[in-house]
């Protein structure tokens, strides 16, 4: 049986047949789904999918015969496409292709008796297949009306790579490709469609009947953007439910018009929805005021007392907390007083003041000498002459000092505790002072206690004690030890200190820097900046002369045994750390200092050689910026195992609990002698490289985040690389005892600042 596909389109020129050459010029099986999924037909007799074999030619009219095999189940003409489509049944091995005007098949390699054989043998189901179908007569030229007209179709658009859809006119838009795009068609009219996701579609009908039509396409967006704000700014905003957020203030990206749902959230604010409507081309206000479910608590307390809200520390001294609606527990906690809590419901909007003032916690002391009228001293104050009974001491420890002229001073240590009287009773031996002098600078030791540094003298009892003088820098260094024998008699004797030859200056001793200005290494060589004033100079000048190296060595970090039973978990590991060289500063940052720098001073206990104070982490590298360009220099905070390493004495280090001593009273202003507040830098005795505040007076800020210790050994460790609160170090004046040992750790947000927190610098030596 023959099928006939007979589709004339056009007329032909002239009369009678003209012979002509038919040929498949290339036969191959196409990789898609058309006979699978997208247009198939079902072969009745084997119920599977026909093949398909899809003929490229510019011509039409053809008779499709396949043998003993029958018929095509259908032949469809792909005009737009320049293709017919024969839908054969499954296996078919031969096609015969005949055109009364053209002729038949010519014999070749892949036909015989008019048949052209697939070259597959047979034909799969569900496969497609392309034949390309070639017509030739030789020399002679084919009249034009032989042949189906063409032309070009070119489309671009404003934005480009749009999706562009072309079909004959009444046919079902097929997807052709992307702006910009080209293709040549038959001559015809067609529907078209130019789609582009978040743009108005442009659909028409165009008539080719040219060699070219082009058309340009500008697409109107549908799509508008929204600015969102919030009040207060920093709210997380999440747009109709979805799992991304986004920070007031900010401005959405393209959003297809239309209503959408933002949600705004912010931590003690009540969470708030809006509506809004976005139109095509135009970028919406949403403007919010968050309301807040919060209120500020206002709690008073004593100087240093520690605040805890629900076991939380909150901070020291008196603040300003916003909390949200609830019921806490706040604690105001400090050094030999008892503890005052209050529970407090918070209401949204509703202030209030807490006044938590712990009580002091006292005791009494009686004091007898032999002889009498000798002078007391605890912690630096003078409470009058033996015997005496002091009321009103807060409970704790103290060294109680005893003087009179004529006698050795005598140091007691004493507890205090509470509603208890204490008593002591000291024989002060007979003994005379002795005046130190010579080399100025020099640290002078004696029976292995800190004297001071020349010129400076002392209270000795009668009999032999051995000095230990010592002055020297990074290059060099002088030391001398000697027995001074100090006599009965009568008025003062005087020891010169004076050095022949440089030697090596023994571990123990404490060498105070004396360097000069110009003896400085390059890197504390300031290149001071252009603007730099002549008060600036001078007194940034100071500071860097007071730059103490630290040379570099190998320590144990963390709570080693003489920190004692109360070290915390968080000083656990031990671990070793090995730091290269560096410089420290010999005092704490003053308030002159930073006012050089930055021209304030937001200190709360005023005094330009007292340390400054009321500085967050975040305003300490401020000022170090600007330090660093007025000197020209590269000073930072220490690392936590600088600061550490520093304090424990470096290289020098006695292993003291304390920076410098196993006594509070020498070394440190704390809670049992500061009288609740900061002191003049370099008040206090100097530990063993001669750094002087180490434990207690102020806090200080060092450079690392934050975080628990591991126990490996690590090699100049800078700590973690984020987290949530700055390592600050070493106590303050409002700190026990406990927390100005050199091990102790504790952290604060660096962003917040009370009057117990500045800093001390450092500078990496060359």
């Amino acid at each position: 049986m023959r099928y006939i596909l007979c589709l004339v389109l056009f007329a032909l020129a002239g009369a009678g047949a003209v012979r002509a050459d038919l040929r498949v010029k290339s036969f191959s099986e196409l990789n898609d789904l058309d006979a699978r999924l997208l247009n198939p037909i079902v072969d009745p007799k084997t119920g599977q999918n026909c093949p398909i074999v899809k003929i490229i030619t510019t011509y039409d009219g053809f008779n499709f015969d396949i043998g003993a095999m029958g018929a095509p189940e259908k032949v469809v003409y792909k005009k737009e496409l320049g293709e017919i489509w024969l839908y054969l049944p499954v296996k078919s091995a031969k096609l015969k292709i005949a055109h009364p005007r053209y002729g038949q098949f010519i014999d070749d390699a892949n036909t015989r008796d008019g048949y052209y054989w697939f070259p597959q043998a047979r034909l799969e189901s569900s496969t497609s297949y392309r034949l390309v179908l070639e017509v030739s007569r030789g020399a002679i030229e084919l009249d034009d009306e032989d042949r189906v007209k063409t032309g070009w179709m070119a489309v671009t658009s404003e934005p480009s790579e749009a999706e562009v859809y072309i079909s004959p006119e009444g046919q079902e838009l097929q997807f052709v490709g992307t702006t910009p795009f080209t293709k040549k068609y038959p001559y015809g009219t067609y529907a078209y469609s130019i789609r582009k996701n978040m743009y108005h579609s442009k659909s028409g009908i165009a008539v080719l009947e040219q060699d070219k039509i082009s058309e340009n396409f500008v697409l109107s967006p549908a799509f508008g953007k929204v600015h969102v704000t919030s009040t207060p700014a920093g709210a997380r905003v999440t747009i109709d439910g979805g799992a991304q957020e986004y920070i007031t203030p900010f401005t959405t990206g393209e959003l297809k018009s239309g209503d959408y749902s933002f949600r705004f959230l912010l931590d003690k604010y009540t969470p708030t929805v809006r509506t809004v409507t976005v139109t095509d081309g135009i970028t919406a206000e949403l403007a919010v005021e968050l309301s807040a479910n919060f209120s500020a608590v206002t709690i008073n307390t004593l100087p240093g007392a520690q605040i805890s809200i629900n076991g939380a520390v909150a901070g020291t001294g008196s603040m300003v907390q916003e909390l949200g609606e609830g019921i806490y527990d706040i604690e105001a906690t400090l050094a030999h007083h008892k503890p005052v809590k209050r529970q407090v419901e918070v209401a949204a909007n509703v202030p209030q003041t807490l006044e938590l003032k712990p009580t002091p916690i006292y005791g009494s002391l009686d004091v007898t000498s032999t002889p009498f009228d000798a002078d007391i001293t605890i912690d630096g104050k003078s409470y009058g002459k033996t015997p005496l009974t002091i009321e009103r001491l807060l409970e704790g420890e103290y060294d109680v000092v005893l003087s009179k002229p004529g006698c050795a001073t005598v140091t007691r240590h004493v507890a205090i505790t509470e509603k208890q009287t204490a008593s002591i009773e000291a024989t002060l031996p007979q003994g005379r002072r002795v005046n130190f002098t010579g080399t100025v600078g020099a640290s002078v030791m004696v029976d292995d206690e800190f004297i001071g540094t020349v010129p400076c003298s002392a209270m000795l009892t009668i009999g032999n004690h051995q000095v230990f003088a010592s002055m020297g820098n990074e290059k060099e260094a002088h030391a001398k030890s000697e027995t001074l024998t100090v006599q009965q008699g009568a008025g003062e004797m005087a020891y010169k200190v004076d050095f022949v030859d440089p030697i090596g200056i023994p571990s123990k001793t404490i060498v105070i820097d004396a360097r000069k200005p110009g003896a400085l290494p390059d890197i504390l060589s300031p290149r001071w900046s252009s603007g730099v004033t002549a008060k600036q100079r001078a007194v940034l000048g100071r500071l860097v002369e007071n730059m103490v190296r630290v040379e570099g060595g190998t320590f144990v970090m963390g709570a080693t045994s003489e920190q004692g039973t109360n070290a915390r978990a968080d000083e656990k590991p031990t671990h070793k750390v090995v730091l290269g060289d560096y410089y420290i500063g010999k005092y704490e940052v003053t308030q002159a200092e930073w006012e050089a720098v930055t021209g304030k001073n937001p200190s709360f206990f005023r005094g330009e050689n007292r340390p400054v104070e009321c500085v967050s982490w975040q305003e300490c590298q401020e000022f170090l910026k600007k330090l660093n360009e007025l000197t020209g220099l590269q000073f930072a905070l220490p690392t936590e195992a600088q600061w550490e390493f520093a304090a424990r004495g470096g290289n020098k280090s006695r292993g003291s609990k304390y920076s410098g001593s196993n006594h509070t009273h020498a070394v440190a202003w704390c809670a049992t002698e500061s009288g609740s507040e900061t002191h003049p830098v370099g008040t206090k005795q100097p530990n063993e490289l001669g750094l002087y505040d180490m434990s207690g007076n102020v806090w200080e800020w060092c450079g690392d985040w934050y975080a628990g210790y591991g126990s490996g050994s690590q090699t100049n460790p800078t700590g973690p690389a984020s987290g949530w609160e700055r390592v600050r170090r070493g106590g303050e004046w409002g700190s026990d005892a406990n927390a100005c040992r050199v091990s102790h750790r504790f952290h604060y947000n660096p962003h917040q600042r009370t009057y117990s927190i500045g800093l001390r610098l450092v500078a990496i030596a060359p």
